[in-house]
């Protein structure tokens, strides 16, 4: 009975801290909207697609695999963290060569898309290892029964990638391809 308690427990902390985070990040396009000229919001739209392409050719699973993987160490008395250790290593090495890749191919995903996103990708890189890394950890804390943690630091993520990019934005305003790379600048810092 405790079990399923906690279970459910675990369960209602993760699915708050995505409606919560959704919740923020959608008042954040909207304001991003509101700031960014419409060149800057069509780049800043337009860096997306690769970059999430990138991000999950190089983490898609991780958190999963490692929340399996931690519950069943833990289940056996150990504490898991070779398994976060081994997974931080797997998924920073196989972030940096998608990370390296996104960075050096840059100028010709941006030729494919017929816009200057070279500096776009080139600063979303970094989070490509990043994004990896934190699906680790998340995946590490789910696995270890703290839930509530895990869905802490979505929140935390998104209030952070909101917060500086409206101001990094504002920062820039009236400068469309700048506040766009500002705007991009906050999702690196957020991770």
């Amino acid at each position: 009975h405790m079990k399923h308690l906690r279970f459910l427990r675990g369960a209602a902390a993760v699915s708050l801290g995505a409606v919560v985070s959704k919740g923020i990040g959608a008042v954040y396009r909207i304001a991003l909207s509101a700031l960014l000229p419409a060149l800057g919001m069509g780049l800043y739209q337009m860096a997306w697609p690769f970059f999430c392409l990138f991000l999950t050719l190089t983490s898609a699973g991780a958190g999963y695999a490692l929340s399996r993987t931690v519950a069943r160490e833990r289940a056996l008395g150990r504490s898991g963290r070779g398994a976060l250790l081994a997974g931080l290593r797997l998924f920073a090495l196989l972030g940096g060569v998608g990370g390296a890749l996104l960075f050096v191919f840059a100028p010709a995903l941006g030729a494919l898309q017929g816009a200057s996103l070279a500096s776009a990708y080139r600063i979303l890189a970094p989070a490509v290892v990043l994004g990896g890394v934190l699906a680790v950890l998340r995946g590490y804390f789910q696995g270890a029964r703290r839930m509530g943690t895990s869905a802490l630091s979505e929140v935390f993520e998104t209030l952070v990638k909101a917060g500086l990019g409206v101001f990094l934005v504002f920062c820039f305003r009236g400068e469309a391809h700048a506040s766009a790379l500002a705007a991009l600048g906050a999702v690196v810092l957020s991770e």
